[in-house]
């Protein structure tokens, strides 16, 4: 496909007649001006040639934010999905980034949390107290930002120290068994020095009923956050920022569907199920999911601003550990298998940039970035996975059915036949699996912005990166019956494979920029045509399992974005109406794909995007506000001979992959879209407020093998908060999924029966579920001094 661009006066007019219509002017309200700093610069939104959400303090605290998570139900083209791994959350932008539960997987949507990077995007996600602002950048930002934002990236920005004392308490209780508290205090420390301390902790009850097992799902999380400000004269200042996570949670379960293979399986073990609903919140499976991690990171900042020109130097470190105990990963009421993840991780990264001050004609920036990770995962000392009590009775079952399917008629087996071996392991069988990598990046950049004339401006930025990436994985298991026919269907074969260890040491390097032409009509509409590149490292596929090592490396994934938008107020500055058309390619896109035990990550040969996107916010009186956001996609492989194929489809290749050329990308609906319409009543010494709230998304795929049996049906959610604040207080009432509305988050192959359902030859797969939240109701309560 070729999108060209032409611009002319004549070509305008249109354009700019249709959007800047107006009514007379009358006493109304205006639109507050948006700042923000997506490009490294502090500036009105309207003025950035670029796609840009930008969510306040308190545009978040009128939605019932939470946590960062929060965030993809205000902007539609942002995914995040926590399924049982907190530390490997799913974050998407336009459909493009990765997988949950994918630790040795880097994300393509960069996180930064108060300038600094975040290696992996569950060290950022969980509870900052007092956010001041998060803007969310779409399309790549290789140019200024450089590591993991080939598809985009979210800036998190704390509220600073205050000068003056302020405080904060909140509280929050909902039907759900949900207690968060929250509070900070802010203020001078003395003549040059401010500080700021910040706290939560989350509390929640178990949202998924389990019948033969503990319930699962609660929130169990502490955050602190402190910051010290100094400014050591009118021109330089530091901010010191240290903070600090911890999470002690059972965490989410899927939801289950059994073929009817396997319910007749667990029906000849001694058990039934009694229900088989993936969609409601209900499971019978013994599965005791346990996680344990905290996180801490420190940030410097330092600046200094005069003599024409700013100085800004950004130091960072964040560490993180994580444990997932899986009793019973097999998602079945018969005690199979229990599976030991442990990962952890340091990062230090440090960025120096010099950038012009002032409203000159001409305005530049230029900076040098590094950055280090070290990552591990596994532990020798505890089995990754370890076959349980009931493994041995149950793989006799599992075995007769394999003969049964294997054989033209039924016949009689004799003694010793492989019906009558456990071919799933006996107690005590384990895998052991240990991966490591080392990341080292390097990038120097620069952005110049000219007036071209009163009404034209242009925008040239580039950057160079280098990255150097070793890795190492080992495996081994304790079989005792060892890998060979009957017995290499058991999992620890599989998962950890007696093999050699493998390890490689890669780099890549590429040039990326950005060119923005924009073109102010009036004071009040600009137009603009970007064509920017992105680039993400390649990688090592470090996933447990008996992937051949020629398929373990993958290469760096290169992007080309076309854009075309424009940023708009009228009505007196009373609408506001931003909107981007894109044309998107992606080459050697990486994704990951999950099989059963583990997850295997590879490139597509190219992925082409087309799309588009608008907000809106209207002051329909001085009570009355509406916003809406939407956005549609068109996403398909264009080349990608290595998918993953569907449960029942015959491979392409001898690696077991299908060809998905010509299909759309999973988590890329058509259309997803929100609204909101905001009320304010003067009463008593306050305002009465209200905001009903609705988001809708298209239907869609969420497994990589694109499934037509798994296609998630469209769907919407309803959230309404009714409340009353003055300049001291705040409370509220509000329902999050004000209908109930029953839908999935995430659905991937069972973890087990995914392969044994095509070994007994059944008809159907087994598959799991990750479902949204269900109806929620609570009441909020803030004071602040």
């Amino acid at each position: 496909m070729t999108i060209k661009f032409t611009v002319s006066d004549l070509a305008l007019k249109p354009i700019i007649l249709a959007i800047g219509l107006a009514n007379a002017a009358i006493a109304a309200p205006v639109l507050e001006e948006v700042v923000v700093t997506a490009q490294k610069r502090t500036e009105s939104l309207q003025d950035v040639p670029g796609a840009v959400s930008a969510l306040s303090a308190d545009d978040l605290q009128e939605s019932g934010f939470r946590d960062i998570s929060d965030v993809s139900a205000l902007v539609p083209s942002l995914y995040i999905l926590t399924t049982e791994q907190p530390m490997s959350t799913a974050v998407r932008i336009r459909g493009i980034g990765n997988a949950a539960n994918v630790p040795t997987f880097e994300p393509a949507v960069a996180l930064y949390i108060d300038g600094a990077f975040r290696s992996r995007s569950g060290v950022g996600l969980g509870d900052i107290v007092d956010v001041q602002a998060i803007e969310v950048l779409k399309g790549p930002q290789s140019t200024l930002y450089g590591k993991n934002a080939s598809a985009g990236l979210i800036a998190v920005s704390s509220a600073p120290p205050s000068r003056e004392l302020e405080t904060m308490v909140e509280f929050t209780y909902a039907s759900d068994n949900l207690h968060q508290l929250k509070g900070y205090v802010s203020g001078p420390l003395t003549e040059k020095m401010a500080g700021r301390l910040s706290a939560s902790t989350t509390r929640r009850g178990n949202l998924t009923e389990n019948l033969s097992g503990p319930d699962s799902g609660n929130l169990n999380d502490i955050a602190l956050r402190g910051q010290l400000q100094y400014d050591f004269s009118d021109r330089w200042s530091a901010r010191l920022i240290a903070g600090w996570l911890e999470r002690d949670m059972n965490a989410m379960a899927a939801d289950m569907y059994y073929s009817a293979k396997t319910r007749e399986m667990i029906s000849e073990a001694g058990y039934d199920i009694s229900n088989n609903d993936p969609l409601d919140h209900v499971v019978e499976h013994n599965l005791k999911p346990l996680i344990v991690q905290d996180s801490s990171d420190i940030i410097l900042n330092v600046q200094y601003g005069g003599d024409g020109y700013s100085f800004t130097s950004i130091s960072s470190f964040d560490t993180y550990d994580s444990e997932k105990y899986m009793y019973n990963v097999e998602l079945m009421p018969i005690n199979i298998a229990s599976n030991f993840d442990k990962h952890a991780g340091d990062s230090i990264s440090q960025e120096f940039r010099i950038a012009s001050e002032g409203s000159d004609s001409l305005r530049w920036m230029t900076g040098v970035y590094y950055y280090y990770n070290d990552f591990q995962r596994g532990d020798w000392d505890q089995p990754f996975l370890r076959m349980e009590d009931q493994v041995e009775e149950y793989g006799t079952i599992v075995a007769k059915y394999f003969v049964a399917a294997a054989l033209p008629v039924p016949l009689p087996l004799p003694v010793g036949s492989p019906a009558q071996v456990p071919i799933l392991g006996v107690d005590g069988d384990e895998a052991f699996y240990r991966a490591e990598q080392q990341t080292t990046s390097y990038g120097v950049f620069a952005q110049a912005d000219f007036d071209l004339s009163e009404k034209w401006n242009l925008s040239l930025g580039l950057r160079y990166s280098e990255e150097e990436k070793d890795g190492y994985i080992a495996t081994y298991n304790t079989a005792a019956n060892g890998c060979s026919a009957p017995f290499d269907t058991n999992p620890v074969c599989s998962v950890a494979p007696n093999v050699d260890p493998y390890g490689s040491t890669q780099s890549w390097s590429a040039t990326t920029g950005k060119t923005s032409l924009s073109y102010f009509a009036s004071p009040d509409i600009m137009l603009y045509l970007t064509y920017s590149t992105g680039f993400k490292a390649g990688g090592f596929n470090l996933e447990s399992g008996t992937v051949p090592p020629e398929l373990r490396d993958f290469d760096s994934e290169e992007v080309q974005n076309f854009e075309f938008g424009w940023k708009a107020e009228f009505w007196d500055q009373r609408a506001r109406l931003n909107g981007a058309l894109f044309h998107t390619i992606y080459d050697g896109q990486q994704n990951a794909s999950f099989v059963g035990l583990s997850f295997v990550v590879n490139s597509a040969d190219q992925v082409i995007m087309d799309g588009a996107e608008v907000e809106g916010l209207l002051l329909l009186s001085d009570r009355f506000t509406l916003s809406i956001s939407a956005t549609a996609l068109d996403v398909v492989y264009k080349s990608y001979d290595g998918g993953q194929c569907y449960y029942g489809r015959e491979p392409d290749n001898e690696y077991a992959q299908c060809d998905l050329s010509g299909e759309k990308l999973p988590f890329t609906p058509s259309l997803a879209g929100n609204a909101a319409l905001r009320y304010t009543q003067p009463l008593f010494s306050g305002d009465l407020y209200s905001r009903l709230a609705y988001r809708y998304q298209g239907s869609t795929h969420y497994i990589p093998d694109l499934d037509p049996r798994h296609e998630e049906p469209a769907y919407g959610v309803f959230d309404a908060r009714l409340g009353w604040r003055s300049a001291n207080v705040d409370v509220a009432l509000w329902v999050k999924n004000l209908t109930d509305e029953q839908y999935a988050s995430a659905i991937g192959p069972a973890t087990f029966h995914a392969v044994l359902d095509a070994n007994v030859g059944s008809p159907e797969g087994s598959y799991q579920t990750f479902l949204g939240d269900p109806r929620s109701v609570g009441m909020t309560l803030r004071l602040n001094y």
